[in-house]
């Protein structure tokens, strides 16, 4: 996903969605704010300044909370997924954040479906 496009989620968000679908390249570094919410992921790939072990997607609102629940899985260009997890969120500071490890090292995407609570 783009810049653009998760603008648009910010904004459905903002609405009231309480229900999101993100992917993102292995290699994104993103961080958008819109209509008072912000997204940040952050890549493992060390390339591109992660750690080389975990992708980072922190989810933040003006009111200080965003708690959500995510299925989250690693998926490669033919649409294989692998290394599925059921991940809940945790504060750092004032957003809440996943962190999801690498384990089938594909170089494609990774796909967090968002329920927020």
């Amino acid at each position: 996903m783009g810049k653009e496009e998760l603008k648009k989620v910010l904004r459905l968000l903002a609405a009231g969605e309480k229900t999101i679908n993100l992917k993102f390249w292995l290699s994104d570094n993103l961080e958008v704010a819109k209509a008072g919410w912000t997204i940040q992921f952050k890549s493992a790939d060390e390339r591109k300044g992660g750690d080389g072990k975990y992708f980072y997607l922190w989810i933040g609102n003006k009111e200080g909370g965003a708690k959500f629940k995510a299925t989250t899985q690693e998926i490669n260009w033919d649409g294989e997924e692998k290394n599925r997890r059921e991940l809940q969120s945790e504060k750092d500071g004032t957003r809440q954040r996943i962190k999801y490890e690498e384990v089938a090292g594909y170089d494609s995407f990774v796909r967090f479906n968002i329920t927020f609570l």
